[in-house]
């Protein structure tokens, strides 16, 4: 319980991992609980797999947001980690018959926090951009999944866990959208998005304080789409500024050729930032021309992008 509520809230957990010595029960039946011996010995497996979770989850997050030494080097500690969840999940195979399948939304949030934005790794790398869009896609749907099942009990938890996701997914989305472009359709991307609003939208309904993390979201998604315009706006600057340059060179030059507005700023080649425009210019390699005509609407649209 505590690992649930604090690792969630971001906060420091009460008592630290090697301060816990409590040994696991015994695998002895007591005939006098009158529960069959099959019975006994499949919720001993759930609750050890349980524990075992919440053990990973811990290490997790006392070496990317408490700053523990991990006893591998970091790259190690990661690959390590993340194969003890992907076991984890095989492990609970068993159990997911029986209901929900919980554990697959769970194994989501336990990676959130290895690969999110943290203390000891405030700029992930390649392979967790990829896995963070997979994430906040799997804990998007996973709590939408759960509040049409009525099977939600705690708002505030999701509320946290998806703040968490969703911010993530944003910073992705800013820095690392042309990477994702490789791997995902442009409606995938966007379709993400509209999944967060929608389980903001309805976590609203059930919990008013979760209308606080709507407003948030829908703010910073608004400044995202808001860069993006920008980016539109400087890439047609720069093919303002290549035409009048042709229009200047004598090879070039013709009674034909269209005036640029004088006052348009003039893009020199030699200039330090030139490597920054070349990367933003780039990174519209990929949009539509429908992507093109709809970042000329208002910023407030959801449009894709």
């Amino acid at each position: 319980m505590d690992r649930s509520i604090s690792i969630t809230a971001l906060r420091h957990y009460s008592i630290a991992d090697e301060f816990i010595d409590t040994k696991f029960p015994w695998p002895v039946q007591d005939r006098s609980i009158g529960r069959p011996a099959s019975t006994l010995i499949s919720q001993r497996a759930q609750f050890l797999n349980h524990v075992t979770f919440r053990q990973i989850q811990s290490e997790i997050y006392a070496v990317n947001f408490l700053l523990k030494e991990p006893a591998q080097s970091y790259r190690e500690w990661m690959e390590l980690m993340d194969a003890k969840l992907v076991q984890w999940r095989e492990d609970t195979r068993p159990f997911a018959s029986a209901g929900f399948d919980w554990f697959h939304l769970a194994l989501y949030t336990a990676q959130l926090y290895l690969h999110v934005d943290c203390p000891r790794n405030p700029r992930p790398g390649f392979k967790s951009v990829l896995i963070g869009f997979e994430i906040a896609n799997g804990v998007a749907e996973g709590y939408l999944k759960m509040i049409e099942g009525g099977l939600l009990k705690f708002d505030w938890h999701c509320a946290h866990q998806a703040v968490t996701a969703s911010t993530l997914l944003l910073r992705i989305l800013r820095t690392d959208y042309q990477t994702l472009l490789h791997h995902h359709e442009n409606s995938e991307l966007v379709g993400v998005l509209e999944k967060f609003t929608e389980l903001f939208q309805k976590l609203s309904k059930r919990w008013p304080q979760a209308y606080a993390c709507l407003e948030l979201f829908e703010s910073l998604k608004k400044d995202l789409f808001q860069s993006f315009r920008m980016s539109a706006d400087f890439l047609s600057l720069a093919e303002a500024s290549r035409t009048q340059q042709q229009s200047d060179s004598p090879v070039h030059a013709s009674a034909d050729n269209v005036n640029i507005d004088p006052t348009l700023p003039q893009l020199d080649p030699s200039h330090e930032d030139r490597e920054l425009w070349e990367q933003m210019v780039n990174a519209m390699d990929h949009y539509t021309e429908m992507d093109w005509n709809l970042m000329a609407t208002d910023t407030g649209f959801h449009w894709a992008f």
